[in-house]
């Protein structure tokens, strides 16, 4: 009886790590070393972030991302150096505080992480089979890296 117990036991942590390991290859390998070039998004998602963003930020940060005077670019060698080293899950927070300026609860955190998707797009990051999650949490296990 109490084999019997053990071995169902041994299935179930054998069923687990098997489960673990396949989630984790297909969010690009080992915990904490994912960055943005792991296909952390899809193109869907992206779409409907460029419509959230011709919509609420380009008014500042322009049609092509770059920015202005006073306005970050979100796009380019500046920006990418900018983030080396920093998690999605920083530029999703960043954003979900303070963007729009005048008014940042008007979009959802669903549509700032779609955003997030477009605006790894738009820097030749690529896309793949998850959609990024509005969560910052889930989001930092996520790093640029310049390659």
């Amino acid at each position: 009886m109490i084999a019997f117990g053990v071995d169902r036991i041994k299935k179930w942590l054998v069923a687990g790590c098997a489960g673990g390991l396949t989630m984790g290859m297909a969010w690009g390998g080992v915990a904490g070393q994912r960055t943005v070039w792991d296909r952390i998004y899809t193109d869907e998602q992206a779409d409907r972030g460029e419509e959230v963003y011709r919509a609420t930020c380009e008014g500042c940060h322009a049609p092509d991302l770059s920015g202005g005077k006073v306005v970050p670019e979100l796009i380019g060698e500046t920006f990418t150096d900018d983030w080396v080293g920093s998690t999605v899950g920083r530029l999703f927070e960043r954003i979900v505080v303070s963007m729009p300026e005048e008014n940042p609860a008007s979009v959802s955190q669903r549509q700032k992480a779609d955003i997030v998707a477009f605006i790894l797009r738009a820097n030749g990051f690529p896309p793949g089979r998850h959609e990024l999650e509005p969560r910052a949490d889930v989001l930092d296990r996520f790093t640029f890296d310049s390659r």
